[in-house]
Parts: structure tokens; sequence; C-alpha cells
């Protein structure tokens, strides 16, 4: 695979909120870990999600479209990036900037 051709997410969380909020990182990888356990998606690195087939969007697609609004999520995710052949989206931004908008 061409390094250009990646397929990844990456979900970094906040310490702090995690811990005011009483959950665990773990917790929250766990979530996903599952999700993602039923497609072709690894986790390549703690909270970066790999999959090896540039055309398989639709459970990354899922997530950026339900995560933000599950009860947990935007309350403790710190950093969220999407990566597609070679380009990186922030995708708690483009959520933000997308409500904002729609407001």
């Amino acid at each position: 695979m061409n390094n250009n051709e990646i397929l990844r997410m990456e979900f970094i969380f906040d310490s702090e909120k995690l811990e005011e909020n009483k959950m665990t990182e773990e917790q929250c990888l766990n979530v996903i870990r599952k999700y993602v356990s039923k497609y072709k998606i690894t986790e390549i690195s703690k909270g970066v999600f790999d999959s090896k087939d540039i055309e398989n969007t639709d459970p990354f697609v899922h997530m950026v479209m339900n995560l933000p609004y599950t009860d947990w999520f935007l309350k403790v995710i710190k950093e969220w990036n999407w990566y597609i052949d070679g380009d990186k989206e922030d995708c708690l931004n483009a959520y933000y900037r997308t409500v904002v908008k729609n407001a």
C-alpha cells in the first residue's frame, strides 16, 4: 500500500475531561473498538484505527455521523482526525463548523 493511500481515524481524549466525566480512555476506545471489529479496520496504535482498503469508507462515515450525537463523545474528545488518501480532516472542527452553520 502506498503511504498516501491510507484510510485512518485518530482519537485523542482529554484526560481532564475524562476525569470530570468519570470515564477512562479505555472505556471510550472500547466503544470504538467494538464497532470497528465488525469491519476490516485495525487499531495500529492506541486510538488510531486503520483500514488497508482505501474504499472502506462506510464505517468511518458512520462514526463521523454518529459519535457526536452520543451522550459522552463530545464531552471527552480532544482531537479527532480522519486521514484519507494523504489528506487530513479535523472531524471535531468540521462538526462544530457544521453545527454553527446550521444553527
